[in-house]
Formats: structure tokens, sequence, C-alpha cells
């Protein structure tokens, strides 16, 4: 869920775009690649949650059906994607236009929760992201 929700944001609603934009304003006079780096240095952490009423068996089910979508959807768009599960926690992290997006997602009872860190530039996004991801989480989770 979190890639998909994610990068979804990040493609679908024109964050990359946002993100390629500020960095070719901020980041004129140096090089691209040195700037990317610069900005996921400086990356800010965010965390939300969202309720289910399903059990968590099927939310983690769910959830982990739709990270195997995204990995394929979405193939062309991000690099370096790696995910990972502990039972009902996992961890994931990707590149997207050469900015890295990380963070876990840990699927409860009654609620899951995504802890992310995102570069500095796109916490410009962040109103956007974060409805996004409700929104298609409540859908999933329905």
């Amino acid at each position: 869920m979190a890639i998909d929700l994610l990068v979804g944001i990040l493609v679908a609603e024109g964050a990359v775009i946002g993100l390629g934009v500020l960095g070719e304003l901020f980041g004129e006079e140096s090089d691209e690649s040195e700037k990317k780096e610069e900005d996921n240095t400086m990356a800010k952490s965010y965390h939300m949650s969202v309720g289910h009423k399903l059990s968590q068996k099927e939310a983690l089910a769910r959830i982990q059906k739709l990270l195997g979508e995204a990995q394929k959807k979405y193939a062309d768009k991000i690099s370096d994607l790696h995910e990972e599960w502990d039972g009902n926690a996992g961890t994931f992290s990707f590149k997207a236009m050469g900015y890295s997006v990380s963070g876990t997602l840990t699927v409860e009872e009654k609620q899951t929760k995504l802890d992310y860190d995102l570069p500095w530039t796109a916490s410009f996004f962040r109103g956007t992201i974060e409805e996004k991801i409700r929104e298609q989480a409540e859908k999933l989770l329905a």
C-alpha cells in the first residue's frame, strides 16, 4: 500500500514534476545528481494512520497484494525498490526521479500506521500526499 500510494501520488498528482521543477529552481548552478543527493539528506519524517474494520490478517493481505501490483504498475517510474515484511510490519524504500522515499508500514487490529521520510522538496506536497493516501487506503481497507 505504501509504495503504491506514495508513488501514485508522486507520479499521478504531479509531485514528481514538482520535485524536478523545485530541483531546477534551487539547484540551477549545481549538478542535478548532487542536488538530489543534498535534498535527500534533508529528508523530513511524517506519520499518519488510517483506521479499518477488517481483521488484521485481511488488511495485511490486501496491502501486500497491492504492493505486488504497484511494483509492476510503476516499474518505469521508480528505481531501487526494496520491500521487506516481518509479520505485520513492513519497510520500504524507492527512488522517484532520483529522490529517495522510505518508511515503515504497520498493520494493526484497527488501524494501519505509516511512517515515511520524504526529501524536503516533497514536503511542499505533504497535504496532497496524505490526503490521497488516506482516500486510497480507506477504499482499500473498506
